[in-house]
């Protein structure tokens, strides 16, 4: 009778396990794309790359690229600005401070009562060169 009982619980042991694998094979299969969905994701790619490697070719054959003469004529300029903007910058500077030797309020009270608008408020950076 024990041998009988311990026969019976070895094959329920095994039986559990191969359900549970089974289980588990089943669960991986329900969630992999169907033979349908597959083809349906494939044409979807499929007309993706298309469409990149169109705008691709479109790019590559355009033929109205920056010329290095119209490069170096740009980046004249806005080195040119940007040392006007230091240079009235500095000036503006020089003027508030000069203001502020005789203003009995703080610096921040005189761009109030005069509308003085800075750099800083709009978070705006002098780009370097």
């Amino acid at each position: 009778m024990d041998v009988c009982i311990k026969e019976l619980n070895d094959k329920l042991v095994t039986s559990r396990t191969t359900c549970k694998t089974q289980e588990r094979e089943f669960q991986m299969l329900n969630s992999a794309l169907t033979t349908e969905e597959a083809k349906t994701r494939l044409e979807d790619v499929t007309a993706q790359c298309e469409q990149k490697q169109k705008r691709i070719d479109k790019i590559q054959s355009a033929t109205n690229h920056v010329s290095p003469e119209e490069k170096d004529r740009i980046y004249t300029n806005q080195k040119t600005f940007v040392k006007e903007w230091r240079k009235r910058k500095r000036m503006a500077t020089d003027v508030v401070n000069a203001i502020l030797e005789g203003y009995p309020k703080t610096k921040k009270q005189l761009f109030e009562d005069i509308g003085l608008e800075t750099d800083e408020e709009y978070s705006a950076v002098i780009p370097s060169c």
